[in-house]
């Protein structure tokens, strides 16, 4: 084990063992659903789904995912209140690539309208599905009967309504704001 502090500011801890035929990382960014603009409630969350998807470095759409599929890995990442993580586990052999293709979606992601469309109505349907499990039911119950004031009380997931529709109706540069909070 080792603990880093890289030139930008940025703590890393480095896990090593030879005997390992997997490896990970994972980027904890401590952003999340309580950061959201009352005009776009869900960005966090929504912005985590666009990370995933293309960079500049890396333009083909999907290039981790297929990268982790064929080495056997996994990848996810996860949004809440106060932060977002994103983390990856393929076989050893495969790290370092797929380690420059993640390194990306912090360094250069790509963001535009057409992606845009296609990952709200991902988030639409994770939320839809999420409506009969009993844990994102009481999320949803504690968000609805906090104080309206707190940022607790947001709609931390998103959905069609909360990240297109009223954001359009309001004249949001849906985007520009997503680009913005990623900033």
């Amino acid at each position: 084990y080792k603990g880093i502090e890289l030139g930008n500011g940025m703590k890393a801890l480095l896990i090593s063992d030879p005997d390992s035929s997997v490896s990970s990382a994972a980027v904890n960014v401590m952003v999340g659903t309580m950061a959201d603009p009352e005009e776009m409630l869900g960005l966090a969350h929504f912005c985590e789904h666009m990370v995933f998807l293309k960079s500049k470095e890396y333009p083909t759409l999907n290039d981790m995912q297929d990268k982790v599929s064929k080495s056997s890995g996994l990848t996810n990442a996860f949004t809440n209140p106060l932060d977002t993580n994103f983390f990856f586990q393929v076989s050893s052999g495969a790290f370092e690539e797929t380690l420059k293709i993640f390194s990306h979606f912090f360094i250069d992601p790509i963001f535009t309208e057409d992606l845009m469309k296609e990952e709200v109505a991902s988030v639409d349907s994770e939320y839809r599905r999420n409506l009969n499990v009993d844990f994102w039911r009481l999320r949803l119950l504690m968000e609805l009967i906090g104080n309206p004031k707190s940022s607790f009380s947001k709609f931390g997931t998103g959905n069609t309504e909360t990240l297109i529709t009223k954001p359009q109706a309001n004249g949001v540069d849906i985007v520009k704001t997503l680009q913005k909070f990623y900033d």
